[in-house]
C-alpha cells in the first residue's frame, strides 16, 4: 500500500518525465539559410546566425540569397530560414510581381530592423547635373551609369519599380547612352570608385559599412527621394519612408529622406512550431552579442518584433512572443 509520501514522488517524478518529453525539440540535421548578396548586411548576418545556430541548436549553412530568391526558396522548401523584406509580403501571399504564383509556404518569424534605399552618386556626376534628388536621374532623362543589385534582390525590384514610377526602364536607360550592371554589393561599390558606373541604388540598413568604405576612396553624395516618389511607391508597393540622420556619413549634411522597408526573418511553415520557437527565442536572446559584429542587429527589439511583417507570423514565433508575455492577440 502506497503512502502519500510515495504517491507525491511517483506523481513528481512522472511530471518530470512528461515535461523533458514535451520540450525536447526535434530539429532537421541541417538548417540552410538564405542570406543576401556578397558585402550586405545580410550575407554578415547570415554568417553571424550560421555560426550561432550551428552552435546552440543544430548544423546551419548559409548561402546567397536575395530578398525575392529567398521566398521563392523557403516556398520550395530548398532552404529553412531567409532574410527578406516586409514590402514583399503582400505580393507573395497574392501570387502577384515579382512572384509568378501564391507563395504559401512562407510565414515570418519577426520584424529586425530598418532598410533604407541608398542613391549613392560619384559627386561629380551630381555636380555636372545638377542633381537635387534621385528622381532628377531620370525625369531629366540623363545618360547614366546605373549600378543595380542582382536580380531576384529586394532592392533590383524597388529599384525597377521606382523608374516605372518616374517614367523610365532599364531598357531607356541604354536608349539614352547609359547602362545598367547588376552585381552584389562589393562589386557594385568596386565599380563605382573605377567610374565604370556613376551611380549605385541598393537597399541597406544604417549605418552601412559600403557606404562608410566609399567615403573613405572617392567623393559621393546620398540623394534623397523626392516625397511625391515615396508617396507613389507607398501606393503601388506598400514601402514607407524612412530619414538617414546628418552625419551619419562624413557626406551626409542634411537629414535625408528616403524610401524605405523593414528587413524581416522568415522560415517555410512545414518547419515545426517547436523548431521556430526555438530559432526565435535564440535569436532575440543573442541579439546583443550579435551586434558586435554587425551594427544593425541593435536595433533588433522583441517587442518591435511582430508588427509591421508583411508576412504571416509562424505559428512558433506566435508562441515565442506569449511565452515572452509580449503577445496579446
Amino acid at each position: 500500500m502506497f503512502n502519500i509520501k510515495n504517491i507525491i514522488i511517483t506523481i513528481f517524478i512522472i511530471a518530470f518525465i512528461i515535461s523533458c518529453t514535451q520540450t525536447k525539440v526535434e530539429f532537421p540535421e541541417k538548417l540552410v539559410i538564405g542570406s543576401g548578396p556578397s558585402g550586405g548586411t545580410w550575407f554578415t548576418f547570415g554568417k553571424l546566425l550560421e555560426q550561432l545556430y550551428s552552435d546552440k541548436l543544430t548544423k546551419t549553412v548559409s548561402v546567397p540569397g536575395g530578398g525575392v530568391k529567398n521566398v521563392i526558396d523557403l516556398n520550395g522548401n530548398d532552404i529553412d530560414l531567409g532574410f527578406s523584406t516586409a514590402v514583399l509580403g503582400k505580393a507573395a501571399i497574392e501570387g502577384n510581381t515579382p512572384f509568378e504564383t501564391a507563395q504559401t509556404n512562407v510565414s515570418c518569424i519577426g520584424n529586425l530592423y530598418k532598410q533604407y534605399l541608398y542613391c549613392i552618386v560619384r559627386t561629380s556626376y551630381a555636380q555636372n547635373h545638377d542633381l537635387l534628388a534621385l528622381d532628377d536621374i531620370f525625369t531629366k532623362k540623363l545618360p547614366v551609369k546605373l549600378g543595380v543589385l542582382t536580380r531576384g534582390t529586394v532592392s533590383e525590384y524597388i529599384t525597377k519599380n521606382i523608374l516605372i514610377q518616374l517614367g523610365s526602364s532599364y531598357d531607356d536607360i541604354a536608349t539614352l547612352g547609359g547602362k545598367v550592371e547588376f552585381d552584389n554589393y562589393t562589386m557594385g561599390a568596386i565599380h563605382l570608385v573605377e567610374n565604370a558606373i556613376d551611380v549605385f541604388i541598393f537597399m541597406a540598413s544604417s549605418p552601412a559599412d559600403i557606404v562608410n568604405d566609399l567615403e573613405n576612396q572617392i567623393r559621393i553624395s546620398i540623394l534623397p527621394c523626392s516625397k511625391e516618389l515615396r508617396d507613389k511607391m507607398r501606393l503601388e508597393l506598400g514601402t514607407t519612408s524612412h530619414e538617414l540622420k546628418k552625419h551619419t556619413y562624413k557626406s551626409l549634411f542634411h537629414d535625408t529622406h528616403v524610401i524605405g522597408d523593414y528587413t524581416v526573418l522568415l522560415v517555410r511553415n512545414s518547419l515545426s512550431a517547436d523548431v521556430v520557437t526555438a530559432l526565435a527565442k535564440t535569436l532575440f536572446s543573442n541579439t546583443k552579442a550579435l551586434s558586435a559584429s554587425e551594427k544593425a542587429i541593435e536595433q533588433i527589439e522583441t517587442k518591435n518584433a511582430f508588427t509591421d511583417t508583411g508576412f504571416p507570423l509562424h505559428p512558433g514565433a506566435e508562441k515565442y512572443y506569449k511565452d515572452c508575455g509580449l503577445w496579446k492577440k
